[in-house]
């Protein structure tokens, strides 16, 4: 349960390791096939206007490097969504937007005892106004990609996803064996088959996902779950938000999620959605300790493809 320590400590901002990590700059951000020439790609904004864990700028860096030289124009996204403000955008990515009040008391540096008396449910990180106007504009045509993590990180997300009928857990995800590193594999049959597992040809496809902590979604009929949780795997649900770096309490509620999901992907009108439980899948982070987290770890050689599958199938050419 390493990062899930380390992880969680972000927010309470007390293990100075996991508050330092950095992208990794050494990480290959090269795509052999692109997409598109440099640079004529659809415009793919990346949300920097929510107080987010991750940014392009940021520990997202090597992401959108790999969206750039798969020919997209990659951009930050500052500010709210609004109509105007997504007019030329082909591709939206949230991910792990926080909530302003958490925002500030982050800023503020908050101590263990205050973090274990945060009242749950957290706040959303999106005014109703912007959650209606993202899901007007996915179904007209858009593309979002929506990321989150566990606890409380789900819970700032969830009225965006609920607005697209997804229900995330705002909780911690464990499979059979008890791990929040989780690994989803054809073979086991938790990888699932489509477009954007199988691409274009062998070159393109994915037999194997490594997550590395996260949540669990409950998707509507009709969308396409690509990491599909086993039988015995589960959801611990506290009652508040675990102080410092600690793991969830030992006692606290734990359900099955049996055919939940930690990504999926739908169409909403005539645009598209996809959402990931798990938010480290994607970036590719250093610890100033050493050791690494993301699509830099070898068990996760396949999610650098995995990344630019979602987002090629999101801009229509999957």
């Amino acid at each position: 349960m390493l990062r899930l320590i380390l992880c969680f400590g972000a927010l309470s901002m007390t293990p100075a390791a996991y508050a330092q990590t950095m992208a990794d700059p050494d990480f290959d951000t090269s795509v052999e096939s692109p997409a598109f020439a440099e640079g004529e790609g659809p415009l793919v904004l990346i949300d920097a206007g929510h107080n987010n864990w991750h940014t392009g700028s940021g520990r997202y860096a090597p992401a959108a490097d790999v969206l750039r030289n798969d020919g997209y124009r990659v951009s930050a996204h500052r500010g709210k969504f609004t109509a105007e403000s997504l007019e030329e955008a082909g591709v939206v990515i949230v991910v792990s937007a926080i909530e302003d009040g958490i925002a500030r008391a982050m800023a503020d540096g908050i101590d263990a005892e205050e973090v274990a008396s945060w009242p749950l449910p957290v706040e959303s990180a999106f005014s109703s106004r912007e959650i209606d106007v993202l899901v007007d504009w996915v179904g007209g045509g858009g593309a979002l990609l929506l990321i989150v993590d566990y606890m409380p990180l789900a819970g700032m997300s969830a009225k965006l996803a609920a607005g697209f009928g997804v229900h995330i857990a705002d909780g911690y995800a464990y499979d059979a064996a008890g791990e929040n590193h989780v690994t989803f594999t054809r073979s086991a049959g938790t990888l699932r088959g489509h477009a954007v597992t199988d691409g274009h040809g062998p070159d393109e496809r994915i037999d194997r996902v490594q997550t590395f902590a996260g949540t669990t979604l409950l998707v509507p009929y009709g969308a396409e779950p690509l990491l599909l949780f086993d039988r015995s795997a589960y959801v611990v649900l506290p009652e508040a938000i675990s102080p410092g770096d600690t793991p969830p309490p030992a006692d606290a509620p734990r359900h099955s999620i049996a055919g939940w999901s930690q990504g999926a992907v739908m169409d909403v009108g005539d645009g598209r959605f996809a959402v990931f439980g798990e938010h480290a899948m994607f970036s590719a982070q250093r610890f100033p300790e050493g050791g690494v987290t993301g699509m830099n770890v070898p068990s996760a050689s396949q999610n650098k493809q995995f990344l630019l599958n979602v987002v090629r199938w999101l801009a229509g050419v999957l």
